[in-house]
This record gives C-alpha cells, sequence and structure tokens, in this order.
C-alpha cells in the first residue's frame, strides 16, 4: 500500500505472453534476472525459450530502471541490450561485473567466506556456489537503493539464515544434515551435492538421499543417467534413493 516504500516481487512465469502481462502488472522498476535454470523445462521446452520469456523482464524496465543481471550466465548477460539505457548492474564471479565475488573458501559447517570486489569480507552460513550468487545479487539491488557496503555486510553476515529446505543445515548429536528437500530440479541436485563434497574434510563418511526430481524436463530417463554418470564422479560414501 501507500505506506510502504519497497516491494519485492517473484514473478511466476508458465509461458511467454504470460509473463509479459506479469511485468506489466508488476511495474518494476529493478529487474533481476538471477540464472536460466530447468525449472521451466516442462512448460517452455529448452533454456533458449525460458531465455526469451524472461528477457520480458528487462524489455519492460522504465527508462530510470535498473537491469541487475548475472554475467556468468551467457543467456542472462545477454539480456543487457534490452536494457533502457544501458543501465545494466552486473554481478558475478567475472572480473568485468561491477559485483564480484573472490576468495570464495568453502568452510564446512561453519559456512562460506568471500571477498566482493577484492575488499569487502563477507562470511556467511551457506553451503553452496549459488548461495554466492544470491548473496551478490542482494549486495547489487541494496547498492542501487542506497545501503552502503557497511550496512549490507551487517545485514549479510550477522542476520541473515537460510531457510528452511532451502539448503541450510542441521546438527544432530554426531552428524550433519544439509536439508535440500523443498524441490528436485536437475540443477538444485547438482547445487546439493557440491555442498555436501565440501563436508568432506569435516565428516568420516558422506551419505546422499534423493527422491524424485519433480521436474525432469522433456526428456527424463536422459536426465536421471546423467545425474548418475555425476554422482559416480563425487567422492561420495552412499548414495539412498527413494
Amino acid at each position: 500500500s501507500s505506506e510502504h516504500e519497497l516491494a519485492m516481487l517473484e514473478l511466476g512465469i508458465v509461458n511467454q505472453e504470460q509473463f509479459k502481462n506479469v511485468v506489466r502488472i508488476a511495474e518494476p522498476t529493478i529487474g533481476v534476472v538471477t540464472n536460466i535454470g530447468e525449472s521451466h523445462l516442462a512448460n517452455l521446452g529448452d533454456k533458449y525459450t525460458i531465455a526469451d520469456a524472461k528477457e520480458e523482464l528487462v524489455r519492460y524496465l522504465p527508462r530510470n530502471g535498473y537491469a541487475v543481471l548475472n554475467i556468468d550466465d551467457d543467456l542472462v548477460t545477454a539480456m543487457s541490450r534490452f536494457a533502457p539505457e544501458s543501465r545494466v548492474v552486473k554481478f558475478g564471479l567475472n572480473q568485468s561485473a561491477h559485483f564480484i565475488a573472490s576468495d570464495i573458501t568453502y568452510l564446512g559447517p561453519e559456512g562460506i567466506s568471500f571477498k566482493v570486489n577484492d575488499f569487502y569480507p563477507f562470511h556467511m552460513p551457506i553451503y553452496s556456489s549459488s548461495s554466492v550468487y544470491n548473496a551478490l545479487t542482494a549486495i547489487a539491488v541494496t547498492r542501487l537503493m542506497g545501503l552502503s557496503f557497511e550496512q549490507i555486510q551487517r545485514g549479510l553476515n550477522k542476520h541473515f539464515t537460510l531457510y528452511e529446505r532451502k539448503g541450510n543445515l542441521l546438527r544432530l548429536s554426531n552428524s550433519f544434515v544439509l536439508d535440500y528437500s523443498y524441490d528436485a530440479t536437475f540443477n538444485s541436485v547438482t547445487k546439493a551435492c557440491e555442498s555436501l563434497v565440501q563436508f568432506k574434510p569435516f565428516s568420516k563418511k558422506l551419505i546422499l538421499v534423493i527422491g524424485d526430481m519433480s521436474n525432469p524436463g522433456p526428456r527424463p530417463e536422459e536426465a536421471h543417467l546423467k545425474l548418475g554418470y555425476y554422482f559416480a564422479a563425487l567422492p561420495i560414501d552412499s548414495v539412498i534413493t527413494l
């Protein structure tokens, strides 16, 4: 309502025409695209179609709006050509980005530490590289809104926690459990495995428990086979399938 200064909206996508209408209704002033993943493959078919649909978010920004884009995802960074008056802010690991993460150190149960723009240190209770990208997204957006790096550091270093079942860590009496049970797509499974493997120096045994992939895409058998090869190459001791 009129008393609110800010609103953050996640715009759902079913198809290109529907997403275009959603963007027109929302009228965002800052448009963020973090990646082109596989969560929409069932409806849209392939990543290029998904990218074409998400372009609408950048196309319909106002002249004074900003597009915040992941420079390390080629399909996302290509959207910059549609931004109004080249008002684009990019984040990622590429040195050409405006907000760059470097010196990324995996600390197992203690999370991940990294620097932004080779200067500002962050240490957060996160366990995958994708969470570093999410932190960069937050940093880019809040800098556009006028927050200082010092304010952002306090917020992320002291007050950030992951949502339950989104990769949060559970500490049991003699073990750690990384809970990624919110959903399972090809990308989220590999992200969970990446987090699990980072615990190798801190654990006697690594066990992966995996259920169904809710959205394996148009070729589910091929997707599962690829994951099988992926698991086989990792230093995981046991895999339990449900």
